[in-house]
């Protein structure tokens, strides 16, 4: 595989936040230090795109804001309802798509901006090189099935899509339209923007299981069914 040498590029963080006061200033600020220090990224900026949440969420991202730091509001919840709202306002040609609790650590921009010859770069946890801290069994196999079953009635081949850290050029979201505003958005994104002769490249991430991320047993039955929708949808049936 040819590896590009890195360059300097400008990028767009959208950070999907909803009940998150007790870690959204630590981890925004932990973001801004990272692209500040960074010698590869030429100018930035952390759009905090904050659905209604039950806690003070908005008021900390409001005071947050900045030169930098740009938070936005949702009144509709779901993590794509959150990034959806951030594409539409983020001005760099690079997105990073990066969960609130940085259980995916925005330090895997370190390999995907060596890879900028590809669209989409993924940050894996499925690839050979990373480090999985404390994933339980049950976690492990869900994922293992969803993956199958993406593989499936999509013909992705990538190891980790609905991982929470990914680069993405920004012209890809004036190409093509996400419908889904749940977790399944993320595997519309990649079909889609395959259909559009867009590459996808995966690198490998240390990933922390999160105490924050949902339960499966609730999990499970939703995603199992939102994607059947999304591939009924895709096939013009619903």
């Amino acid at each position: 595989m040819k590896v590009n040498f890195t360059k300097k590029v400008s990028v767009s963080v959208v950070v999907p936040v909803v009940n998150a006061e007790k870690f959204i200033k630590n981890n925004v600020l932990h973001i801004e230090k990272y692209l500040k220090n960074n010698k590869n990224i030429e100018k930035y900026e952390i759009i905090v795109s904050v659905q209604t949440s039950k806690d003070k969420t908005w008021d900390i991202a409001k005071k947050l804001k900045s030169a930098t730091i740009k938070p936005v509001f949702s009144k509709k919840k779901g993590k794509w309802v959150g990034l959806k709202k951030g594409f539409v306002v983020a001005k760099y040609s690079w997105i990073v798509m990066l969960d609130s609790d940085l259980s995916y650590p925005i330090e895997f921009l370190d390999d995907a901006l060596k890879h900028t010859e590809f669209d989409i770069i993924i940050g894996s946890r499925y690839v050979k090189g990373v480090e999985r801290h404390n994933i339980p069994v049950v976690r492990k196999f869900f994922s293992w099935g969803y993956r199958t079953l993406v593989r499936v009635l999509f013909g992705l081949r990538e190891k980790d899509i609905q991982v929470g850290c990914k680069l993405i050029r920004k012209e890809i979201f004036r190409n093509i339209e996400i419908t889904d505003d749940s977790w399944v958005g993320d595997t519309e994104l990649l079909y889609k923007s395959k259909k559009k002769g867009y590459i996808s490249f995966e690198v490998p991430i240390d990933y922390g299981y999160s105490l924050n991320e949902l339960s499966v047993s609730k999990a499970a039955p939703k995603m199992f069914f939102a994607i059947l929708k999304l591939r009924l949808k895709l096939w013009g049936l619903i």
